[in-house]
C-alpha cells in the first residue's frame, strides 16, 4: 500500500475542502499507479494507492475519512477484477463516492458490465484531461 498526500496547490479550486475525502487508486502495475498518483497529486488530491482489491478493502477499514473517488484498474491480482473490486468497496462503504474503471483491454463485455452498474470506463493510457474531468465531477 502507498499513502501519498498532495501539495497545497489545486487546479482551479477543484478540491474545495480537504475534508472531502481522498482519491483511492487500485492499480497493480507500479509504474501506472505512480503516474496516476503523481498527476492526481498535481491536481491537489490526497491520494491513497494499493495494488489489489484486498489491500484496498483493508485500507478503507482503517480510514477516518472515506474516499470520495475510486479509480480502479480492471486486471487485478487475486482473482478479483476491477468491477468486482468496485462493487466490494460499495458494499463496504456504500455509494457515497464516484468510481471509474481503467483498462487497456478493449472488450464489449467489460464495457457492457460498466454500463450496467453505471461506472465510467477509461481506456489506458488515460489522458490528463480525462483524469482532470473525473476529479472535477467527483469533487464538484
Amino acid at each position: 500500500m502507498t499513502t501519498r498526500t498532495c501539495g497545497t496547490e489545486t487546479v482551479a479550486g477543484e478540491l474545495s475542502a480537504p475534508e472531502a475525502g481522498p482519491v483511492l487508486v487500485i492499480e497493480d502495475d507500479r509504474l501506472v499507479r505512480a503516474a496516476v498518483c503523481a498527476f492526481l497529486e498535481e491536481l491537489g488530491c490526497e491520494v491513497l494507492a494499493t495494488g489489489s482489491a484486498a489491500a484496498a478493502l483493508a485500507l478503507i477499514a482503517t480510514l477516518t475519512r472515506q474516499p470520495r473517488l475510486l479509480i480502479c484498474d480492471y486486471g487485478l491480482p487475486g482473482g478479483v477484477d476491477g468491477l468486482q473490486a468496485i462493487l466490494s468497496v460499495r458494499r463496504q462503504m456504500g455509494h457515497g463516492f464516484t468510481a471509474c474503471l481503467m483498462t487497456g483491454l478493449i472488450s464489449p463485455e467489460v464495457r457492457s458490465r460498466c454500463q450496467e452498474i453505471g461506472i465510467p470506463l477509461l481506456y489506458k493510457p488515460v489522458s490528463p484531461a480525462t483524469l482532470r474531468s473525473i476529479v472535477r465531477q467527483a469533487y464538484g
